[in-house]
């Protein structure tokens, strides 16, 4: 596996493993990856892109 190194703003560099999704900083803090869809966020989307297929 490769690891990918992510550079935070606060000046800390991690190692990450091929394949996470939310890391966090054990330095600030700061969260990084996708964010956590609310569930109305994500039925709002799909709507949204049966709307488009439909165009």
């Amino acid at each position: 596996m490769r690891r990918k190194v992510i550079r935070c703003p606060c000046g800390a560099r991690h190692n990450v493993p091929d394949g996470a999704v939310r890391i966090e900083c054990p330095k600030c803090g700061r969260i990084f990856g996708k964010p956590k869809l609310a569930p109305n966020q994500t039925r709002e989307m799909e709507r949204r892109r049966r709307q488009m297929e439909k165009k």
